[in-house]
């Protein structure tokens, strides 16, 4: 990628600048990456004077230094989503209409306390919370009215629910999906499906062990893209 001569030159100002480091005190810490490889002081063309195929690639292209897609942002700009949900599935979709209109490009469903741990609505102990911190999506008919008259199948939908409630919300989803004559194919959208939410983050009452949480999650995951039932979907 670089001819010797200037990777040589590269050397010796990198030798020199180091020399004068040394007069410049660091802090006393372990400078590495959260998977703790180490971060070294500066990177220059020494550390990538191999194969550039190998360690830069084109956009799209392992090792996907240069972005995940082809063509990036000049193909298609990054979903804009705000986390909206409240009230009633009428009054979440109103809003969601509104923000659609006014360019938001994908809906990220903030769901009510009993729709994330699935709970049951007619629980006496659940019942004050309904659609309190949320939308609440008990029944597949929720799912119809909080979707009515809004492009699912041209919008990614983010569904944030545990790894428990992710089947049946996403399965009632799908169900709404199919009913109005979509190809689950074509749906695009994502499930939080995360077992730490439950685990480290948000821990309920009588919460589930991790590895029964990951249990569930994989099934998700293997139905909808491993099986290629939603291959377009982020479980």
């Amino acid at each position: 990628m670089f001819d010797k001569n200037y990777l040589e030159k590269i050397r010796e100002e990198k030798e020199k600048w180091e020399e004068k480091l040394k007069e410049s005190k660091e802090r006393d810490v372990k400078f590495v990456t959260d998977s703790e490889i180490p971060i070294k002081r500066l990177y220059t063309p020494l550390d990538v004077k191999g194969d550039y195929l190998e360690n830069v690639n084109f956009p799209g292209q392992e090792p996907f230094t240069r972005g995940v897609y082809p063509s990036m942002y000049r193909g298609r700009l990054w979903t804009m989503r705000l986390f909206s949900g409240h009230g009633t599935p009428e009054e979440t979709n109103l809003r969601w209409k509104y923000l659609y209109e006014n360019g938001e490009t994908g809906f990220s469903a903030a769901v009510d306390a009993l729709t994330f741990n699935g709970i049951d609505p007619t629980n006496p102990d659940g019942a004050p919370e309904v659609g309190t911190s949320g939308v609440p999506l008990y029944c597949i008919d929720s799912l119809f009215a909080l979707t009515e008259d809004i492009p699912i199948d041209k919008i990614s939908v983010a569904l944030v629910v545990e790894p428990f409630t992710s089947a049946p919300v996403c399965a009632m989803y799908f169900n709404v999906a199919k009913m109005r004559g979509y190809d689950l194919k074509n749906l695009m959208g994502t499930t939080q499906n995360d077992i730490l939410t439950m685990t480290v983050g948000y821990i309920p009452y009588k919460n589930s062990p991790p590895n029964h949480l990951l249990r569930v999650a994989c099934d998700f995951i293997e139905w909808t893209v491993a099986q290629k039932n939603v291959p377009m979907w982020h479980p």
